[in-house]
């Protein structure tokens, strides 16, 4: 079973394979994240911050907005 797209706060879908960029704290810290599928649901990575990971339909519970992150 495949993931659903989510959409980011600029409501463009994103799907396994893509990232994304959020920022959390005070000063910001910027975070890009690529998005896997485990068991259908879709996870942000981010080993080097905590959680190491996070479902992504979740995240902005966490850290507010996040968009997806195009590489040059």
């Amino acid at each position: 079973m495949s993931a659903t797209p989510i959409l980011d706060d600029d409501k463009v879908p994103v799907s396994a394979g893509d990232s994304i960029m959020f920022r959390y704290g005070i000063p910001f810290v910027q975070v890009v994240a690529p998005i896997i599928e485990r068991d259908g649901i879709l996870i942000a990575l981010t080993p080097d911050h905590s959680p190491r990971e996070c479902e992504l339909s979740k995240l902005r519970g966490y850290v507010g907005n996040w968009y997806k992150h195009e590489t040059p």
